[in-house]
């Protein structure tokens, strides 16, 4: 998820930094360190490095809404929106989604050509019953001529 420091916040308009600190503060606004950034602040008299606050751009959004700044104040290596951020979860979402269901439908492919082949093979085993079927019951059929010949014809040959 996209996170932005305070500063940043207050910058791209959602409100002010006092008012976003008083936020943070009462817990209506969670805050994270940032994983590599740090800022030297005075604690207790002695200056300490310590990791810089940031904030989901999802909760800056569900608190205040969108920001209320333009554009133009935005720096133009980071044009981040909300809007954007939750399309591009929405995109990934459907990515993996869509990626389910290739799967799903390679499988039911190939299952349904298991099938075919399966019931190809048993239709030409069918077939080949049916042939040999018909190959003794023509087989019956002379015979049963043969026994019902005349005797003169039997053996006086015709």
């Amino acid at each position: 998820m996209t996170t932005i420091s305070i500063n940043e916040a207050a910058k791209r308009g959602f409100k002010s930094r006092t008012q976003i600190n008083t936020d943070v503060k009462s817990g209506k606004l969670p805050t994270k360190p940032h994983p590599t950034r740090t800022q030297k602040r005075k604690v207790k008299g002695k200056m300490q490095e310590m990791a810089v606050q940031v904030i989901e751009l999802s909760d800056l959004v569900r608190l205040y809404g969108e920001p209320g700044g333009s554009a133009s104040d935005l720096p133009p290596d980071q044009p981040i929106v909300a809007a954007e951020v939750f399309k591009s979860e929405e995109i990934e979402q459907l990515k993996a989604e869509k990626a389910r269901l290739e799967t799903e439908l390679r499988e039911a492919r190939d299952t349904i050509k298991e099938k075919d082949t399966a019931a190809e093979k048993e239709r030409d085993r069918f077939m080949g019953l049916l042939e040999a079927g018909d190959k003794r019951l023509e087989d019956l059929r002379q015979d049963i001529d043969k026994a019902n010949k005349p005797l003169i014809k039997k053996l006086f040959g015709g």
